[in-house]
């Protein structure tokens, strides 16, 4: 086993064979460790994204002609969530981690239309899509709730399911929405 001095300690080394065989029989933990790698890149691209635009003040008249929302704006709604959600972990911030949590769980919905297209495309699969959805939900409130009691491991396997659902409903329903107009 190779080791490096970091910092004053000897640490193994990372690129050590042996170690990485223990990380890719651990598929828990070698999964845990994709989605946050991936949602750090996620999170990192988005803070480094420099917004030139101000931001228009509202006016009564706005406020009633609001933008449609479309699938995909809120699945991309839902993916800055997880950036700021990882963000929050890597960091230990426990209120951001809360933030990022609730806002996934109550994300908003799609509009009319795009509702009507979401039933017409999960029909088929509605059951699944149910327990997929009922898995993303609930997770992004534990995760949440455990953020709340400062409680990192809860906070990591509630990530760590939130994470698969939206890969197991991702896997679902990507072809379907593709394919449908």
């Amino acid at each position: 086993m190779t080791s490096r001095a970091l910092f004053g300690y000897t640490v193994p080394s990372l690129f050590n064979p042996h170690l990485l065989g223990c990380f890719m029989r651990q598929k828990t933990t070698y999964a845990l460790l994709i989605g946050l790698l991936l949602s750090a890149f996620g999170a990192v691209a988005s803070f480094a994204t420099p917004t030139t635009r101000p931001t228009p003040k509202p006016t009564p008249s706005a406020a009633h002609n609001k933008p449609e929302l479309t699938f995909k704006s809120v699945m991309i709604l839902l993916q800055q969530q997880m950036n700021l959600a990882a963000a929050g972990i890597y960091q230990e911030d426990y209120a951001l981690i809360q933030r990022a949590g609730y806002a996934i769980a109550k994300h908003p919905a799609p509009s009319l239309a795009e509702r009507k297209r979401l039933v017409r495309v999960i029909t088929p699969i509605r059951e699944q899509y149910r327990t997929v959805g009922r898995i993303v939900h609930g997770s992004a409130e534990d995760m949440a709730r455990a953020a709340e009691k400062r409680q990192m491991p809860a906070v990591l396997t509630a990530y760590q399911q939130l994470l698969g659902g939206c890969v197991a409903c991702h896997q679902l329903t990507r072809a379907s929405f593709q394919a449908t107009p």
